[in-house]
């Protein structure tokens, strides 16, 4: 192995320890202000979802895969479609038939993550007024982790 896989490989399964999947299954709410440390340890799902209209789902990131599954296991049969930016590599075998997952290069980004984003956008343009997205992305920001 690689020093570059062993790091990817410390790396995949320190975000299998931190639990993405079951941490984006607590920290959703429809509250204005939300502190994941305050929700309950493990929530009611699915979720009820306010709203009549097509729910979008978007997750962008190395971690946007257990992120995804973890919308899937909130919102349940409420969601109707769901895209996935990520990564080559991490398995998403966890996802069903209502993502399109879209694979990239990180951190230069490349042709494949251009086209991704152009149909995530289109997709999100095309929803009417009564429809809701909701979007997670995984990103490091000057302030730090978000």
């Amino acid at each position: 192995m690689t020093p570059e896989e062993q790091i990817e490989q410390w790396f995949l399964d320190i975000v299998a320890q931190l639990g993405p999947r079951r941490l984006t299954s607590r920290a959703v709410s429809f509250a204005e202000h939300v502190n994941i440390f305050d929700l309950p340890e493990e929530p009611e799902l699915p979720v009820t979802i306010p709203g009549v209209g097509e729910l979008l789902v978007v997750a962008i990131g190395k971690a946007a895969i257990a992120m995804a599954a973890g919308a899937q296991d909130l919102f349940g049969d409420r969601f109707q479609r769901g895209f996935v930016l990520t990564v080559d590599g991490p398995n998403a075998g966890e996802l069903d038939e209502r993502w399109t997952i879209f694979r990239a290069s990180h951190p230069i980004p490349d042709q494949r993550g251009i086209d991704a984003t152009l149909q995530i956008v289109d997709a999100v343009e095309s929803l009417g007024p009564d429809d809701m997205v909701v979007a997670r992305c995984h990103a490091l920001r000057r302030q730090g982790y978000r």
